[in-house]
This record gives C-alpha cells, sequence and structure tokens, in this order.
C-alpha cells in the first residue's frame, strides 16, 4: 500500500525536501488503534528523531506548526464500517476477486480490528440525516410477518451484537469465537471522546482536504421484503444494498468536512479516496499550504546557508473557534483522476504483466477453441480430459518459441550486447581491486 505516497513523496523532494533530514514518514498498522502506547512512543520517537536531524528545528508546537489532514473520517465512515462488521469489506470485484482475500476472511479479521470500531459512525455528531441500518426480517412474534427493522447509530451495538454471537474461526483444527468484541468498542468510545474534546494549540494551522463527487455508502439494508432475514446471524452472509451519499467512495463529504477545528482552510477535491494521495490538485495545495514555491525561490539566493528555514508566515484568515461549514466552491478536476503509477510500475510492472496477459489469453483462446469443438462434436465428449494436458503442452511450447525468439534475436541487439559486455567488464574491474584473479578476456 506504500506506494499511494509516492508521488507525494517525489513532489516533496523536488520541492527540497531530504529524506531522513527534513522529510520523514511514520508508518502504523491500518488495522490497530492509532492511540496505542506502542503507537504513540514510536511517533515520539521519530518526531524527537526529526528535530534533531533537522537542525533543532520546532516541531509540533516544539515539533509541528502545520497540520494538513487528508480523506479523515473525523465522524466515521457510516455505511462502509457498518457493513464491514456485519459482511466483511470487499476490495475487488469480478475475476481479480479469485486473487485477493474474500470478502468473509476479511469480515473475520476486522471483527477483532480497533480502527474499525474506531471509525464507526459517532453517534453524537448532529448528522444532517443520522446514518442507519435496515434488516427485512420475519417477526416470529407477530406469525413471521415481513417487517423492516432500523437501526441509527445509537442502536447499531445491539444489532452487531445479535448478528455476531455465533460468529467463529476454525484455525488448525481449532475453533475460535469473534463476537461483537465490546472491550474494543468501550475502547472506540474513548477515543472518540478523546477527539471530540481535542483542541489544537494556537501555533498550528490546520488544513482540511477531503474527496467529492464520488458515491459514498451511508445507509445500509439486509434482505428484502421478498427475502427476509429469520435470524439475525444470516446478515452475516447478506449482500448489503446502499443508500449513497457524496464523498470519497470511503468516506461521506459531512464526515470529512467536520474536523471540529480552526481550520485555516477546508477543500474538496474531486477524487476517491486513495486517489487523493496523488491528485495534481492536492499536491498543489500541499506547495502552497507548506511555502514550498516560495522554498524553491529562495533556495537559489540562500544556497551557502547551513540552515535554512522556510516556514511560511501564518495566514490572517481565522475561522475562529467551532466548525464551520466546508467552503461551497471545491477544486476540481476534469473527470474522474487516476492515480498516476510510479517509475517503478511502469518500467517493471507493466511489462511483465502484459506477458501474463498474453499468456492467459492464448489459454483462453486454446480453452474456447477447443470446448467449440466438443460442443460442435468435431470431437468426441470423450476428449474432455484432455483439455488440461493439452493447455500445460501449449504453454511449454508457447516458453519454448520464447526462449528461441530471444536467442535468434540477441545479436541483433546491438545495445543490449554492449550493456552486458560493459557490465561484465565493470564485474572484473571490481573484482580485481578485490585481489581476485579473473584470469584474462
Amino acid at each position: 500500500m506504500v506506494y499511494h505516497f509516492h508521488d507525494m513523496i517525489d513532489m516533496l523532494v523536488d520541492c527540497g525536501y531530504k529524506k531522513g533530514t527534513t522529510l520523514f514518514g511514520y508508518g502504523y498498522d491500518f488495522r490497530q488503534s492509532n492511540r496505542i502506547d506502542k503507537v504513540m512512543v514510536g511517533l515520539r520517537v521519530k518526531l524527537e528523531t526529526a528535530y534533531k536531524a533537522s537542525g533543532g528545528k520546532k516541531i509540533f508546537a516544539k515539533y509541528v506548526n502545520k497540520w494538513i489532514c487528508i480523506a479523515c473520517p473525523f465522524q466515521g465512515a457510516p455505511g462502509c464500517i457498518n457493513d464491514s462488521l456485519l459482511t466483511g469489506l470487499q476490495f475487488v470485484y469480478g475475476f481479480e476477486s479469485f486473487f485477493f482475500v474474500s470478502r468473509w476472511v476479511m469480515h473475520q479479521l476486522l471483527v477483532e480490528c480497533p480502527s474499525i470500531y474506531e471509525m464507526l459512525p459517532n453517534p453524537h455528531f448532529k448528522w444532517k440525516e443520522a446514518p442507519i441500518v435496515q434488516v427485512w426480517r420475519k417477526n416470529p412474534e407477530k406469525d413471521g410477518m415481513v417487517e423492516l427493522v432500523l437501526y441509527e447509530a445509537t442502536d447499531c451495538v445491539s444489532l452487531f451484537e445479535e448478528a455476531l454471537k455465533n460468529n467463529e474461526l476454525k484455525y488448525n483444527g481449532k475453533t475460535i469465537a469473534l463476537p461483537f468484541n465490546m472491550s474494543i468498542f468501550k475502547w472506540a468510545t474513548e477515543t472518540r471522546q478523546i477527539l471530540d474534546n481535542a483542541e489544537l494549540p494556537d501555533t498550528v494551522s490546520f488544513y482540511n482536504i477531503y474527496g467529492t463527487s464520488y458515491d459514498t455508502p451511508y445507509d445500509v439494508c439486509y434482505g428484502s421484503e421478498s427475502s427476509p432475514v429469520g435470524d439475525l446471524s444470516e446478515v452475516c452472509h447478506t449482500m448489503p444494498v446502499y443508500t449513497y451519499v457524496g464523498g470519497d467512495g470511503t468516506v461521506p463529504i459531512e464526515s470529512a468536512a467536520a474536523d471540529g477545528f480552526a481550520a485555516k482552510e477546508r477543500v474538496g477535491i474531486e477524487a476517491d479516496h486513495r486517489g487523493l494521495l496523488c491528485d495534481e490538485n492536492v499536491l498543489e495545495l500541499l506547495k502552497k499550504w507548506l511555502g514550498l514555491n516560495e522554498m524553491k525561490s529562495t533556495r537559489r539566493r540562500l544556497s551557502k546557508s547551513k540552515v535554512m528555514d522556510f516556514v511560511p508566515e501564518g495566514s490572517s484568515f481565522e475561522n475562529g473557534k467551532g466548525n464551520p461549514p466546508p467552503p461551497a466552491t471545491a477544486l476540481t478536476s476534469r473527470g474522474r483522476r487516476r492515480p498516476r503509477p510510479s517509475e517503478s510500475i511502469r518500467k517493471h510492472c507493466l511489462p511483465q504483466m502484459k506477458h501474463i496477459f498474453k499468456i492467459i489469453a492464448m489459454l483462453v483462446a486454446i480453452s474456447a477453441t477447443w470446448i467449440g469443438l466438443l460442443e460442435t462434436s468435431t470431437l468426441p465428449r470423450s476428449y474432455t480430459w484432455l483439455l488440461p494436458i493439452y493447455l500445460v503442452v501449449a504453454l511449454g511450447c508457447y516458453g519454448l518459441f520464447m526462449v528461441g525468439f530471444g536467442l535468434m534475436f540477441f545479436p541483433m541487439c546491438p545495445q543490449e550486447a554492449v550493456a552486458l559486455q560493459k557490465d561484465i567488464v565493470e564485474a572484473k574491474e571490481f573484482l580485481s581491486k578485490k585481489g581476485v584473479d579473473v584470469g584474462s578476456e
């Protein structure tokens, strides 16, 4: 997942930041709470390291003077998180899903993740319309009559407890119970209280970037009037139906914009949750707020100075206390941008993917031809079992053909040959300097 930040890192390096001196990252386990002791101690050590490595520059009052949030679920991510605790999370669909973690396996993981509980919708936030979970179910007390039961954020705990009471995982012959974890939920409630009461020092400027224009799950419905749920545990094996609102596809605008701080600026960008990290408009905003445009021009004049502080002066713009509404205008780009692949992906992964797609296309074509021959009775049905053998032989022949093709045309690629010879000469020189006898050419 780290590659999502590469465009941002490259931009910061191009603007003069140096890795390990003025540019640091602090990774974390997305499954864990951000306020566990191990994470907080590690962050403190990282901040102190950055403070010393940057020549004693102040970081967060002593250590930080700007805080820029991107795609943060300040009030939770109602649709995605409610459904994650009940049925799991699916990142890819269709053919690709066969090569990724299944929805149910992801569910069994997320039930024990503190971060998921912390991103449940805030029941004390004044939503324009409170997010709900709907369940079509048979009421045994009313002769099985079908009714639509609504659960608001404050009621969902009872739904989670009932739906997950028999949830379990089998591992190495053992059965492990995985119900709704009340101890983690209490921890998450304390985290919510800390966030609701948090205040920033006056010396820290806060900025908020959030995604817009993408359908984002908000309300969730399970079952239908014609196919209701009996026991609530059946919800965990029912595909959800979402009601959508505007957002980044994961976090609604209403949640992401409600940071609760006196923000210097809040900006909505037309991009999805991950796409925000490499969107050109976001990178331009980072340059503006960090004063990086000024830094480029200043570096030439102060290039002889050992220590340079390019922190721009604070803006005179003040929002005051509380949580003002997001701006009426949002910065947008034409269409929905896709994340730009990094250089390593373009140079290495894409050629390999093209090769894999060729092989898959060849196998599909062979299978289709064979099935066509069987369907038209050109081949008898008894030949069906030969298809796997035929595919293996065809794949082997394809591999031999590619090797032969490469050997045949290698002498006609002088650039590759020269580069290879140069590498051999450099290797020999290196070994000779180390006292290794490599013999004569």
